[in-house]
């Protein structure tokens, strides 16, 4: 099985052909691409790369977020209209699982926290097993401060809210913080996850595809308080 995977959550930006599990080439552009720009070019150069061609891919694979509102926007939309064009299948997975599985494997709690602005944080819990990462807490939206109630006290911590809220995470000793090579979701990570769900016949409708933002844009929360937004 031949899976083309994007990620585009983050300000680092991904793309990666595998064959089943094994990456056969993967290509990233550094903080501060431009998605809507890079992405087409990184597909053209990750095909070229690994000697194949649109038409030996298999399943479309694609990061769904929580993360950059335009970022996913133009991931997503790019896996649904190659999905449409090669008449091939596609798989969404969790931005912040793929950012866990960037833990050692010697690491047995992992707990995914990554800035979401204004105040808030995206989380997410995992635990190893013979398996993989198996969901202890699924993709939310939280209040900063609300991290120290929900956190394991001995969890592996990965994501760029390490750097974001220094304080609070390191106020909690028992807790390991990542560095930050370990923060960028990787779209070889994304080829793996969806290459399991594809495996299993676990396929998304690229209809309804749509990237997972958890809260509202920051553009659309200003608009509402200029325009007095739910109002009576």
């Amino acid at each position: 099985m031949i899976l083309l995977a994007i990620e585009t959550s983050g300000p680092v930006g991904s793309v990666a052909l595998s064959s089943d599990d094994t990456v056969l080439a993967e290509v990233q552009v550094d903080a501060g691409m431009v998605h809507g720009r890079e992405l087409v070019p990184m597909l053209e150069k990750v095909l070229r790369a690994a000697g194949r061609n649109t038409s030996s891919v298999d399943v479309i694979a694609v990061s769904m977020g929580p993360g950059s509102y335009t970022g996913l926007r133009v991931g997503v939309s790019c896996a649904k209209t190659l999905a449409y064009a090669l008449s091939r299948p596609v798989v969404g997975v969790s931005s912040l699982e793929v950012i866990a599985y960037n833990a050692p494997p010697t690491r047995r709690l992992v707990w995914t926290v990554v800035d979401a602005r204004r105040r808030h944080l995206y989380v997410a819990g995992f635990v190893r097993s013979d398996a993989g990462l198996l969901r202890t807490y699924d993709d939310a939206a939280i209040e900063f401060h609300r991290l120290p109630e929900i956190l394991p006290v001995a969890a592996f911590v990965i994501g760029d809210a390490i750097k974001a809220y220094p304080d609070l995470l390191k106020a909690s000793p028992a807790l390991e913080l990542a560095p930050p090579e370990l923060w960028v979701p990787r779209a070889a990570v994304v080829a793996l996850l969806a290459f399991r769900r594809a495996s299993r016949g676990q396929y998304d409708d690229p209809i309804a595809l749509v990237p997972v933002y958890l809260q509202i844009p920051e553009a659309e929360v200003l608009w509402q308080k200029r325009h007095g937004a739910g109002r009576g």
